[in-house]
């Protein structure tokens, strides 16, 4: 009877133990998911955000981050991270997607009458644990280069 109640308690002490290593990698992709959301979104504003124009969804650059944030399996709602979004902001915030964009910092105009600027992405990373009933948001951000305009 004893090798029965050693071998059964070996097995569910190796299901713990597997369970918390899945649980422990699933977390770690989806933060590695989060980092490549926040880096494409940064790419998409240095490479189109010039001669000072506006993050909006009628405009090219709002097209762009739609398109790229449709592309990709995302599932943190606006709704939930406009407060958060509001409240890290001075007034002035993009919400698109789940993806917080604040313009950064004040804007400094050199001078030869260019403008400098630059923005602080942060997407929010979901982590649900249904076992344990317990489900959390982080905010991961990012800044991009500063941004010269003419």
């Amino acid at each position: 009877m004893k090798e029965a109640f050693g071998g059964t308690f070996t097995i569910k002490l190796l299901m713990v133990f597997f369970v918390i290593y899945v649980t422990f990698l699933g977390v770690a992709l989806n933060i590695a998911k989060s980092y490549r959301i926040k880096n494409g979104v940064i790419n998409i504003l240095e490479q189109n955000l010039y001669d000072g124009k506006k993050i909006d969804n009628s405009s090219d650059i709002g097209k762009k981050l739609n398109d790229y944030l449709v592309s990709i399996p995302y599932t943190v709602k606006s709704t939930e991270i406009e407060g958060k979004c509001k409240s890290s902001s001075n007034g002035k915030y993009v919400v698109s997607n789940g993806v917080c964009i604040i313009p950064g910092g004040n804007t400094i105009v050199e001078e030869n009458g260019t403008l400098n600027n630059y923005y602080i992405v942060t997407i929010y990373m979901n982590a649900k644990f249904p076992f344990f009933d317990i489900n959390m948001t982080f905010p991961i951000s990012g800044e991009t280069m500063t941004i010269y305009a003419n």
